[in-house]
């Protein structure tokens, strides 16, 4: 009895063992994220203007896998939304471009429950206001709508958040507001950015209670009123401060600011552009452990020589007092600052020569001492640089008396920028400069050099980015060739650039994203051996639904496809996907029978997939066209594809029929759960609640274990005994 009740239970564990299994399974194919928040994110995605293809991956059953989203590991929740605009290029030092998405924000994203990351910076929302219901995220942690052209009034809302720890609001125009009291309810806040944000009035003093802040940007809000800034003395925690160009001198006694910072644990502070004097030099050097990061650059009341007191800061790793109005020579105390990587005294009215004592500086990354009247042999000054050839990528020193001949660089392995025009150097210029292989900016000018700038000068000089301006000089162009180069970059909007039928070869560079919108007027076009990405069908049409007026033997004609005026394209060896589009077929209109087809065409080295389309021309072309896609098929390849061995339309497989599918997955994997249930119950719930048929049932199973054995044992002597004889 005891015996079978244990077969039992070890049958009945063995039994639910086997059904997790299966149940774990079944689930494993299942979308990773939740429906609900997946549509919610779709409702997003409806309210914006996708530019640039950001969400373009946003198409699929999983959104855990689209760009930007986030979900928990154990509930397949979303915790993090991170949409960033990315850069596109530089309209100048200052100005940026971005690839951004525009509209609104929905409120769907009030079903994103579990939110804990929420970053739509550098976007474009027009101007609106920050909705109130964003506040509704009660777990958001991480806030981030920085330079996303936001205006008005802050909702009162956002005090609510009290789980958040980040809040970047900078960049954005709130109008003259002033900063609004409720942010100091944020009491667990430790990242803080107000930055460039048009606030102006009092700052709160409630501020003093945000005893976890480490980090404060306030910069460039210069109509603030600085009056009472006692409370910054109760940021016990605090560790980076920028007060940069916030109309400090407003505060009516500025003196007694400073030593309120002293107890503070600051390695970040950013005093500039805020008309200070050389009277608040006596409390800075009181810094002298902990403080990193220290610019008092553009305070032009900084007068009178550079205190030696500077050389005790050895903690500091970055000093900018760049224009200023100090005087005399540079000390030799900043060989003291053994850690200092970026020493910036530029603007100034110093001179002299520059110290031996900066030789001790073997981690400087930059050094910048133009516009000054510095003199001595730059030789010399290279020499005593010596210590940080492997790590120096700046050096300025525009606008001083040196002299002396263009020494040999070779050494410095590192250095992205030089700039010694309008000096007094003469000679010429080594072809070890072409060694520098890091370098991009070389600005000499306004010296004495003589000589010729040959090949070996530019030999290894490092990649190059075209500048924006040079796209405007080309609308007479003809034919544009920068093959073979190394430059880097991506390519802008071409559609409009050229005025008359262009030959482009930009092959063999280093350029990356996606293929922008071309000329309409294309003879060839060579884009192979660079970085492209992105799917092959938005290059092709590009070319396809623009217009373009042909002259041909005196008549004009006008044409939608272009495509068909197309010589050569090339675009072997980027990193392009998809399937080719049906467009390349496209055929010559009949009134222009006598120009001739396409007669040169390589894809080869992409990812391509798929079949090649149909027709005359894209079969003609020899195999090596098209190598290097490991999932192209079709003639001219020997590869076929599935469709060509069954002649029928092709099936389209959509979303919707993928929703079918897991439907069907999802009944067979009930199937199987309910096929076990009754089937277990069926036959063991009898047993476990009928004593007699279970009774009856392990005796049957001890007669049939029995007679097996028996059985067994009377053939095993048998055949023994057939051997023996």
């Amino acid at each position: 009895m005891t015996m079978a009740m244990r077969s039992f239970e070890c049958l009945l564990f063995s039994f639910l063992v086997l059904v997790v299994v299966c149940a774990k399974a079944g689930l494993g194919t299942t979308v990773g994220c939740v429906e609900r928040e997946r549509q919610a994110l779709l409702r997003f995605k409806h309210g914006l203007v996708d530019d640039y293809g950001i969400l373009s991956s946003w198409d699929t059953r999983d959104c855990c896998q689209w760009r930007g989203v986030r979900c928990s590991n154990q509930s397949g929740h979303i915790v993090m939304l991170h949409l960033p605009a990315p850069p596109t290029e530089f309209e100048d030092e200052y100005v940026h471009k971005f690839q951004s998405l525009r509209g609104e924000i929905s409120p769907s994203l009030l079903e994103l429950e579990h939110l804990t990351h929420l970053d739509l910076s550098c976007n474009d929302f027009e101007r609106s206001h920050i909705p109130p219901f964003v506040a509704s995220l009660s777990k958001i942690q991480y806030l981030n709508l920085s330079y996303a052209n936001f205006t008005g009034r802050l909702p009162s809302q956002l005090g609510n958040l009290s789980n958040l720890l980040s809040l970047d609001l900078s960049s954005n125009d709130f109008e003259g507001r002033p900063i609004p009291p409720f942010l100091a309810s944020l009491t667990k806040i430790q990242h803080l950015s107000l930055s460039y944000a048009n606030f102006t009035g009092r700052l709160p003093s409630h501020f003093g209670n945000l005893s976890n802040l480490l980090f404060l940007d306030l910069s460039y809000n210069y109509d603030l009123n600085c009056g009472n800034l006692e409370w910054l003395s109760h940021l016990s925690s605090l560790t980076h401060l920028d007060l940069k160009y916030v109309n400090l001198t407003s505060h009516p006694s500025l003196l007694r600011l400073f030593p309120l910072l002293i107890p503070l644990p600051l390695f970040f502070l950013d005093l500039s552009l805020n008309d200070l004097t050389s009277s608040i030099f006596p409390w800075l050097f009181n810094f002298t452990i902990t403080l990193v990061h220290l610019d008092l650059s553009w305070n032009d009341h900084f007068n009178g020589s550079i205190p030696d007191a500077f050389g005790n800061m050895i903690s500091l790793a970055y000093l900018d007092i760049s224009h200023n109005q100090l005087q005399g020579s540079i000390p030799d105390i900043f060989g003291n600052m053994a850690s200092l990587e970026r020493l910036d005294l530029s603007a100034n009215k110093l001179e002299g020569e520059i110290p031996k004592s900066l030789s001790n500086l073997c981690r400087l990354q930059g050094l910048s001492l133009g516009y000054n009247n510095l003199s001595g042999q730059l030789p010399q000054v290279l020499d005593l640089l010596a210590c940080a050839n492997d790590t120096l990528d700046t050096l300025f020193l525009t606008d001083n008396q040196l002299t002396g001949s263009f020494p040999d660089l070779t050494g410095f392995s590192s250095l992205r920028s030089l700039e010694l025009d309008h000096n007094q150097i003469n000679g010429t210029l080594p072809k070890s400069i072409g060694q520098l292989t890091k370098l991009q900016a070389l600005i000499i000018g306004s010296n004495s050099l003589q000589g010729v700038i040959s090949e070996a000068h530019l030999l290894h000089l490092s990649s190059y980015v075209i500048p924006h301006w040079f796209w405007n000089l080309t609308s007479r162009i003809y034919a544009f060739n920068i093959s073979n180069n190394q430059i880097t970059g991506t390519l802008p909007n071409l559609s409009s650039k050229f005025d008359q039928p262009i030959y482009i070869d930009m092959s063999s560079n280093y350029l990356e994203g996606s293929i922008s919108e071309l000329p309409s007027v294309l003879g060839l076009l060579d884009l192979s051996n660079n970085k492209f990405s992105g799917s092959i069908a938005v290059c092709v049409p590009l070319l396809i639904h623009i217009w373009e007026f042909v002259q041909w033997k005196g008549r004009e004609f006008e044409f939608k496809n272009t495509l068909g005026l197309v010589k050569s394209i090339d675009l072997s060896s980027n990193k392009l996907t998809g399937e080719i589009p049906k467009e390349l077929i496209g055929e010559i209109p009949s009134s222009l029978s006598e120009i001739d087809r396409l007669s040169t065409l390589d894809l080869s080295n992409n990812n391509l997939s798929g079949m090649i389309p149909r027709g005359t021309q894209l079969q003609s072309f020899n195999t090596s066209s098209y190598e290097g896609n490991p999932t192209l098929c079709g003639p001219p390849l020997l590869k076929k594809c599935p469709r060509d061995k069954v002649e029928r339309a092709p099936n389209v497989y959509s979303y919707e029929d993928g929703i079918q599918q897991d439907g069907n997955d999802m009944w067979f994997y009930v199937s199987i759960a309910l096929g076990f249930i009754v089937g277990f119950w069926g036959v063991c719930g009898t047993l476990l609640l009928n004593n007699s048929w279970r009774y009856a049932y392990f005796r049957f199973l001890n007669k049939i274990k029995d007679w097996l054995y028996v059985t067994t044992t009377i053939n095993m002597a048998r055949l023994q005994r057939s051997l023996q004889s």
